[in-house]
């Protein structure tokens, strides 16, 4: 008797695929009724419509169709619908800023009210038709920025309670439960839960998650900062647990196999404050000019990819310091303990042999993985003293004193080398911030240089660079500086000429341009303003899996290979150095794709850079609030139709003169710019600070300029 073959499952091939949806839609012109393409596929049956909108879903959560009502619309780009990120203004209302050069969409108040600053957002285009313009209607928030804000509330003259953000990037929001205001005191800083819909939209402000106290308490601007700004903080106990599973490693048996360089006296040279050592330096002389060791923490010894570590290290993508703290991109267990190039300690590296010519250039290099003891932990300060004049050196072995004298030796090379090739020269002073017990600026200083930190900086460019040429065109991650825009040159060219710096028009090379006016500036009074002019010409720097330059240093090959402890973007070089020294054609341990890596990378390097700015706009502006009043010379660095932004000489903190406190004559008001144009020097008074929207404004204290500016 023959077997029955088993009834074979139908396909229904009536469903649409969901390129069939995108092309349907497309030949509709964009958008198109639910109704029709059931017509056009003929799904007659419920089960077969319930499919096809699973389908319609899923195009809609990527991004690629948008669904209102029983209509379906095609996004893309020129088209109806457009993304990006929101810029909210505290009047009220807010833009969407696009980057693919399409120019910002105004957001009316009722449609800022919807979402937060930072969020990412779909609009789709209205046209208003009294006056034929147009505006942005908020359709979802692809990505929220803010879950957490913060800000102080306060009650209208409705008795209504309304909550201000931190910031003044938005106006005040209505807290919807009025039983709150009893806990709470009027102008006390708080963190407030945002409530949102299926769409991401802001509906309300529900729930008080903390109370912060006042502004000028310790921590609080760094509180607000991380909220804002969405920075990491605090381990999870599964990361916890994995660190501490390798402390209790068995080092020596795992070391094997590695050049063991204990014996040479390595030595680390950092801020007085720091902890994560990453770095530790050994110059010699050679036949041909030195031989520079750099040895970097072998980080990627540590954290495995795809572990619980790699993955919160992705996540953060760097460490953030702030004022008075870090947070750390790995646990302090490694990153001030495990990893840390400790004196006396032994420690795994990751190390790079150069061999420099007595002019700077790098001849050859060499990588391997080594464990070292360094031999001493210097302070910048302390190197400083030692070249300087030779002072408490009683108790440092000669083998390292050597070694620092080498190094200098090594540093004044690569410096020549630097000047030859035309690098940028940005070698202004640096702001130092004193503080009190509470975390209060107690002084502002802007002192030089010095040369123990060009040292190590010098250094660890030039084992950046033999990085970024080891892998000769193969798969890596490098640290990318385009070329500034001929318009933004030029643009720099005609404000140096306002301020006096005269150069040549046959100047027309960026790099040549930049580094005239640094050099014009000199140790001058202008010598912020310039370096801070040369900076907004530049083009930002991010991280690439294959743009390789680095217009700022002038080198045709750069990445980031020396910090792995605090960026996420070196321990995958790290990765792949190891990669490729074990001649491996696959590696598991680098994990993912450089180009995601980039891009992360990137992103979180801006996110820190604004948590870091976001404190110290906030720390500045209690300073200068204890400063209302007094008069400091200044000097104009921007001036607009609506006044004038000058910065303080003593401390480079910077505040507005609004022209309609200044003038009440429209006539005085409009001879101003040629009163006071960028560069000038004035007199100016502290006048009014908000701290909370972090805003600093200054009155003139003199009607004339106290000085002329001098061509150059």
């Amino acid at each position: 008797m023959p077997r029955r073959k088993k009834p074979t499952a139908k396909i229904n091939t009536k469903l649409p695929t969901k390129k069939s949806i995108l092309d349907f839609l497309s030949k509709k012109g964009g958008c198109c009724d639910k109704v029709e393409i059931v017509k056009q596929f003929g799904l007659s049956e419920r089960k077969e419509r319930k499919e096809c909108e699973k389908k319609i879903s899923s195009l809609e959560s990527k991004g690629l169709v948008q669904v209102e009502g029983n209509k379906i619309y095609l996004i893309q780009k020129g088209g109806e619908f457009l993304e990006g990120k929101v810029s909210t203004h505290p009047r009220g209302f807010a833009f969407l800023v696009t980057e693919e050069g399409v120019p910002d969409v105004f957001l009316p108040p009722r449609e800022a009210r919807k979402v937060l600053n930072g969020d990412r957002a779909l609009i789709r285009f209205i046209n208003q038709r009294k006056n034929n313009k147009v505006y942005g209607r908020i359709v979802k928030v692809l990505k929220i920025r803010h879950k957490v804000i913060i800000g102080r509330y306060k009650t209208d003259e409705f008795g209504r309670l309304l909550f201000v953000p931190a910031g003044g990037g938005k106006g005040p929001i209505r807290l919807r439960r009025p039983q709150q205001k009893k806990s709470v005191d009027s102008g006390q800083l708080l963190s407030v839960k945002v409530h949102r819909d299926s769409n991401g939209l802001v509906s309300s402000i529900a729930e008080i998650q903390e109370k912060l106290g006042d502004l000028s308490s310790k921590g609080v601007p760094q509180k607000i900062a991380i909220v804002n700004n969405g920075i990491r903080d605090g381990w999870s106990e599964e990361i916890k647990k994995e660190a501490l599973e390798l402390h209790r490693r068995n080092e020596k048996e795992i070391g094997r196999g590695r050049k063991d360089l204990r014996s040479l006296p390595f030595i680390t040279i950092d801020g007085k404050d720091a902890k994560d050592f990453d770095d530790a330096v050994y110059a010699e002389k050679s036949e041909a000019g030195y031989s520079l060791s750099v040895a970097i923490a072998d980080v990627s010894f540590y954290v495995k990819a795809g572990g619980s570590l790699d993955r919160e290290a992705f996540e953060r993508g760097n460490s953030v310091y702030f004022s008075q703290s870090v947070i750390p991109m790995l646990p302090e267990i490694l990153s001030n303990e495990l990893c840390s190039l400790l004196p006396d300690e032994d420690r795994f590296v990751l190390v790079v042999r150069l061999e420099i010519s007595n002019t700077g250039r790098l001849q050859e290099f060499e990588f391997s993985e080594a464990v070292i003891n360094s031999k001493k932990r210097f302070t910048y300060d302390e190197v400083q003293s030692i070249y300087d004049d030779g002072l408490n050196t009683a108790n440092i072995p000669n083998v390292v004193l050597e070694n620092l004298i080498h190094l200098k030796e090594v540093y004044d090379a690569l410096a020549h080398a630097r000047s030859e090739r035309k690098g940028l020269s940005l070698d202004g002073p640096e702001i130092r911030y004193d503080f009190d017990k509470g975390g209060r600026i107690t002084s502002i200083q802007l002192v030089p240089r010095k040369d123990s930190q060009k040292v190590i900086e010098e250094c660890m460019i030039a084992a950046n660079v033999a990085a970024a040429k080891f892998f000769n065109e193969s798969e890596t991650l490098y640290r990318h500086h385009p070329e500034p825009e001929p318009e933004k040159i030029e643009e720099l060219r005609q404000e140096a000429k306002r301020i006096g710096f005269i150069t040549s028009p046959a100047l027309d090379d960026s790099l040549t341009l930049c580094n005239r006016l640094l050099e014009l500036a000199g140790k001058s009074k202008e010598r912020l303003l310039i370096e801070s002019m040369v900076m907004r010409a530049q083009k930002l720097a991010s991280y690439s899996s294959s743009e390789k330059s680095h217009f700022g240093l002038s080198l045709s090959h750069y990445t980031h290979f020396t910090s792995p402890i605090r960026r996420y973007s070196d321990l995958i070089v790290h990765r792949l150095i190891k990669k490729k020294l074990r001649n491996l054609r696959s590696y598991d341990e680098v994990g993912l794709s450089t180009e995601s890596v980039a891009v992360q990378c990137s992103s979180c390097e801006r996110r820190a850079e604004e948590a870091t700015r976001e404190e110290m706009a906030y720390l500045k502006c209690e300073f200068m609030s204890r400063q209302i009043g007094r008069s400091h010379s200044a000097i104009v660095v921007s001036v607009l139709d609506s006044g004038v932004y000058a910065q303080i000489l003593s401390n480079a903190i910077e505040g507005f003169i609004p022209l309609e406190r200044q003038f009440t004559n429209d006539a005085n008001m409009k001879k101003l710019p040629d009163i006071y144009s960028l560069g000038q020097h004035i007199l100016i008074e502290v006048e009014e600070v908000d701290v909370l929207a972090r805003k600093i404004f200054f009155k003139l204290a003199s009607s004339k300029p106290i000085a002329k500016k001098e061509q150059r």
